[in-house]
């Protein structure tokens, strides 16, 4: 029996969350499922409020692709990882998914946490995020899972090509350094 083999490939342009989950509704993931599990985040984390939600179809050097729009406001630009790790924890308890879909979520943010921890030599639970402290890593996460879940991709064997990190320097909360950063390296 042939199982399925899913493929990711980022050898080229990298992978962001934005540019994965809009690949998987253009491979047909319900559109209003992920949308509607999008809203949902906005009741995670506290002075988050979530403007627009959106994908739409763009033509890029000749190719059309669909594109996802995200626009949110916050009120605050740092947590503490664990309190990230609980919120999304307790979160996705309300949505319906399957066990695989949750682990996928958690393990991704315990795997920026402990990175961040090992590279500022921090407890994780004295670990501070900034720019993964935002809802648009929940939405990322969130409506990955359930474009995966819906595409039955946790069923197939999934690989993926080495990922293009980038280069240069990139400038962010710990000011401007090379790229890819330390977190990056470390997972």
């Amino acid at each position: 029996m042939l199982s399925k083999i899913s493929i990711i490939d980022a050898q080229l342009a990298g992978l962001s969350g934005d540019m994965m989950l809009s690949a998987l509704i253009d491979l047909g993931a319900n559109k209003k499922k992920v949308i509607d599990s999008i809203y949902t985040c906005e009741n995670i984390l506290s002075g988050s409020e979530i403007k627009d939600v959106r994908f739409e179809k763009v033509n890029s050097n000749g190719f059309t692709a669909t594109r996802f729009y995200f626009e949110y406001r916050e009120k605050f630009h740092e947590r503490k990882g664990i309190e990230i790790l609980k919120n999304i924890t307790k979160s996705i308890g309300d949505l319906d998914l399957k066990p695989r879909s949750k682990s996928f979520i958690v393990n991704s943010i315990r795997t920026l946490i402990d990175a961040e921890s090992k590279i500022h030599g921090e407890p994780v639970n004295k670990v501070y995020l900034h720019e993964a402290s935002s809802i648009d890593t929940f939405v990322d996460l969130i409506g990955c899972a359930v474009a995966l879940e819906d595409l039955k991709i946790f069923e197939s064997k999934i690989l993926s090509t080495y990922i293009s990190i980038g280069n240069g320097l990139t400038t962010f909360s710990h000011g401007t350094i090379p790229n890819p950063t330390n977190a990056v390296l470390e997972i």
